[in-house]
């Protein structure tokens, strides 16, 4: 079942999922910036790395929170436009994938965000592809 092509309910609560992912990874990508981006700031003045790498990780961290909130967008607008999981496979891969690694490397729980997100756009991919 393609939830472009349906008005069934399953495909409004397709819809409205990825709205909701999609609203999730924006605010994301605002706080990412505007929430620890300062705080990052401060905290790299006190460091030894070289102002020159400060500064790298800095836009870095602002370029990340840029895309999270474009993508976030654009994860909105398909839904929008009715084209559930058209961006998701590879997105919910990396999320979850990403998530998984990280926590696993960093052991810090909040990681499991990403996992959490990366799973119902892989379960969105599934569906629209007819796979469940």
């Amino acid at each position: 079942m393609n939830p472009s092509n349906s008005t069934d309910a399953a495909s409004r609560m397709a819809i409205w999922v990825q709205r909701v992912l999609g609203a999730a990874v924006a605010l994301g990508g605002i706080g990412h910036v505007f929430g620890r981006g300062p705080g990052l700031a401060a905290e790299m003045q006190v460091t030894a790395l070289a102002p020159a790498t400060q500064q790298l990780v800095l836009v870095v961290w602002w370029f990340a929170g840029g895309c999270m909130l474009l993508l976030g967008l654009r994860l909105g607008l398909d839904a929008a436009q009715a084209q559930v999981g058209r961006l998701l496979p590879g997105l919910g891969a990396f999320y979850a994938a990403f998530g998984l690694v990280a926590v696993l490397w960093s052991n810090q729980p909040f990681f499991w965000i990403f996992v959490a997100l990366g799973i119902p756009g892989l379960a969105l991919w599934g569906w629209r592809r007819g796979r469940f």
